[in-house]
């Protein structure tokens, strides 16, 4: 039996596949990186109530958001002020809390993916 021998693996790193899975992964794994930088889907990764380290641990999990987890500091400013997370406490406490802004996603004008491209 198959399934017995089942095993997760990381994504970056796959085991040989067969036929054309391994191109199947690669287009799902860009199309993750698509929708990761245009849906708000990194948000469906942390907390409701999230820290900046929260944010960045997801988007080091998410392929598309790697590159964007060293930077975490500077990407929660910039969707702060545009209206797209909010600061839900005290910024003199550590850690700060942030709140993800779901109204805003889909009315804010969305030219900063490039912004956040060029950061990976």
């Amino acid at each position: 039996d198959d399934a017995a021998a089942a095993r997760w693996f990381d994504v970056r790193t796959p085991p040989a596949l067969a036929f054309d899975h391994r191109a199947v992964l690669d287009a799902v794994l860009l199309q993750l990186e698509k929708d990761a930088l245009t849906t708000g889907m990194v948000f469906n990764a942390v907390p409701v109530a999230f820290t900046e380290r929260d944010f960045a641990q997801a988007c080091a999990a998410l392929p598309g958001l790697a590159g964007l987890a060293p930077h975490a500091r500077l990407v929660l400013a910039s969707l702060a002020g545009r209206g797209l997370v909010r600061l839900i406490d005290n910024p003199e406490t550590e850690p700060a809390l942030h709140r993800f802004n779901r109204n805003t996603w889909g009315k804010s004008p969305r030219p900063w993916t490039s912004w956040f491209s060029a950061l990976m």
